[in-house]
């Protein structure tokens, strides 16, 4: 510039050092973590598989007797470490994490959401919730699916939902969720529903504040685009299913959200900042934004 403009003097230097630390304030540092991921620098508390991770053991044998390649299989075993070691740490006692993972149309994302789902357990994780879409059918196909790929030590599982027809989430006769046992976890696959959010969301309510720490729940949103984002078209309205999964994260002390999905353009783009109206705060009554 001095090339071109001739010396700088003292009153430009300063003015232009003032600019340089406006920009570097107003820009968030990001990481680029190993081969898939654009995120702030994480917590380094998972790198893979060890020994004792039995789902993931049994999930990888089960691909190989269905003639998965073996490449394929260490290309999924690779990435979904990487979103495993995204999740929040569930060696603590409180976390709140939220994600996204894109992939392309049929590329096995559903693949990846179960190997997920095994190492996820195998680290501490003992609840999984997947929202499975908005019908009946794709319900059951993703129940089915998680209990055949999955569930290979099916004594460790506890089950809340089936893929009868009728077998969507139901509040529990006692009303909430029990103690998780060491090494085992819970599952719930549910339609991506108003009413069905509202009794998962009373079950937390009504589930014993000592259970309740106990819980390190794994949120899957299934086709996130769907349903989940907030289309409300007034300033302060919130659709009906994007209101209840944010007050279902809320709820959680320790929850880690994943969205999946192939269309990531509504979720990018969603101003993640509620406005403040003073007759309804969306920001107290439905916690952290979605």
């Amino acid at each position: 510039m001095e090339a071109m403009f001739g010396v700088f003097s003292p009153e430009m230097v300063a003015n232009l050092l003032a600019a340089v630390e406006i920009v570097r304030a107003e820009i968030q540092d990001v990481e680029i973590l190993r081969r898939h991921s654009i995120v702030d620098a994480p917590e380094d508390w998972y790198r893979g598989p060890g020994a004792n991770s039995r789902h993931w053991t049994a999930l990888h044998e089960y691909l190989k007797t269905k003639g998965w390649n073996p490449d394929t299989i260490s290309s999924l075993d690779r990435a979904s470490t990487e979103v495993v070691s995204l999740l929040g740490n569930p060696g603590k006692d409180k976390f709140a994490c939220r994600g996204l993972v894109v992939g392309y149309v049929q590329s096995g994302k559903t693949a990846n959401m179960t190997a997920v789902m095994a190492k996820a357990v195998d680290a501490g994780y003992n609840m999984i919730i997947v929202l499975g879409g908005v019908t009946n059918k794709l319900r059951k196909q993703t129940q089915d699916r998680f209990e055949k790929d999955v569930l290979r030590h099916r004594t460790l599982w506890q089950l809340y939902t089936t893929s009868d027809p009728a077998g969507d989430f139901v509040q529990p006769a006692n009303g909430g969720f029990v103690m998780p046992a060491e090494g085992h976890a819970q599952l719930i696959v549910m339609k991506k529903e108003g009413s069905r959010l509202k009794q998962l969301r009373r079950t937390i309510a009504r589930t014993p504040a000592v259970v309740l720490r106990e819980l390190k729940v794994l949120l899957i949103d299934d086709e996130c685009d769907q349903a989940s984002v907030n289309s409300a078209r007034g300033e302060f309205d919130m659709t009906r299913i994007n209101a209840e999964i944010r007050q279902v994260l809320a709820a959680l002390p320790a929850v880690t959200y994943v969205g999946y999905t192939a269309t990531p353009f509504a979720n990018v783009f969603i101003n993640p900042y509620a406005p403040f109206n003073p007759h309804n705060d969306l920001r107290s009554s439905c916690g952290e934004n979605l």
